[in-house]
């Protein structure tokens, strides 16, 4: 065998990445001929996958064992993930300088050492955002920068930035040029989960690149979305990276709990209106919890945005089902109709059945925990 083959199983970092992509070209060429694409679609049913599932539809069980499992490892600890766009790092000073100097490089390591060695070094696939020049926002130093900045963070994540949470997942965030970005790490997926997630499913990298895409042209509030990057083999997904502009807004959903004020209910309603939104475009976030809801005043009022999309639901959002998805924001009967008044007028519903409908599913919640 080759000094080349034998780096790949070993999973050592390859000496160049254009190496990686020639082996890569040549795998895929072999694993897209028909017939061997339908014996792994065969293998994916018998494992009880829904290997044909995309970024369009991803309610399979996999992904909810899996957040299930980190919320678990977690402590099941409310709003664990909310600062990575937040820029709010109050109460987690501590917690982060220990995190950080034990991530800390040595001086002269090499920083394709931080990568994870149990997967093959090598960059898979990645995407940057391009949008027409009248709509670009503010840049970090023109989208070269951007590219390679999103192709080296196997090599970066975990030797640069400064960390903001780690559990399986882990965030961290970067300054670049004059702006500051923020990277998630989705963790190795489970077993044959890694297969499916290289061939049949979009990577939760690619699905929160290209949910916030979709999401900002239906003019629904995301951190704008600049790029993701994923690793692997030829027959596995590694890790895989999400990387958006830090939002400029300062609060979440929690910040309203137990506020009584005229800015309390604007930003309600415009949370409300905002989820409106988002059902009548056929989304439904299946994480829509208070730490995923930011907001913030502006010259033009209130403004929210929404994070951690990589899960969602397509296609139509019912009367009820739309109104279940407020069941993880804690809010007083006085807030839930506020909210109600404004999502049923959003929507053409009446509001006393909306409100009803959002009672009787936080209950539910409540009651099941």
């Amino acid at each position: 065998m080759s000094n080349r083959g034998q780096g790949a199983h070993e999973g050592r970092r390859p000496h160049t990445k254009d190496e990686h992509r020639d082996d890569e070209g040549r795998h895929d060429a072999a694993l897209a001929r028909p017939e061997v694409r339908q014996v792994l679609l065969t293998l994916a049913r018998c494992a009880g996958e829904d290997a044909l599932v995309g970024h369009e539809d991803v309610h399979c069980g996999d992904d909810d064992a899996e957040d299930r499992e980190e919320r678990q490892r977690a402590g099941d600890r409310p709003g664990a993930h909310e600062d990575e766009v937040l820029g709010d790092e109050a109460g987690q000073t501590g917690q982060r300088d220990g995190r950080e100097a034990a991530h800390e490089p040595q001086a002269g390591e090499d920083r394709g050492d931080a990568l994870h060695a149990n997967v093959v070094a090598h960059v898979l696939r990645s995407a940057t955002l391009r949008e027409p020049a009248g709509e670009q926002e503010h840049r970090c130093d023109g989208d070269a920068v951007v590219k390679q900045f999103v192709e080296e963070l196997p090599w970066r994540f975990a030797a640069e930035g400064r960390e903001i949470f780690k559990n399986r997942n882990a965030i961290r965030r970067f300054e670049v040029g004059e702006d500051t970005l923020v990277v998630k790490e989705f963790c190795l997926p489970h077993a044959f989960n890694r297969f499916v997630y290289r061939w049949f499913r979009s990577s939760k990298a690619q699905r929160s690149f290209e949910y916030a895409r979709a999401l900002r042209a239906h003019g629904i509030g995301s951190p704008e979305p600049l790029g993701y990057c994923e690793t692997g083999t030829c027959f596995a997904l590694g890790y895989s990276y999400y990387v958006s502009r830090c939002s400029t807004l300062p609060y979440n959903f929690r910040h309203l709990i137990g506020v009584e004020s005229e800015t309390e209910e604007k930003a309600l309603r415009a949370i409300a209106e905002t989820t409106a939104r988002l059902h009548e475009a056929g989304y439904w976030h299946k994480d829509y919890s208070g730490g995923n809801i930011l907001w913030g005043e502006t010259s033009n009022g209130i403004a929210v945005e929404l994070i951690d999309l990589n899960r969602m639901r397509l296609g139509t959002v019912s009367l009820e089902r739309g109104c279940a998805n407020f069941d993880r924001l804690e809010a007083t009967p006085r807030q839930q109709r506020i909210m109600a008044e404004a999502y049923a007028a959003a929507r053409g519903f009446d509001a006393e059945t909306v409100f009803r409908l959002i009672v009787e599913a936080r209950n539910r919640k409540k009651n099941a925990r």
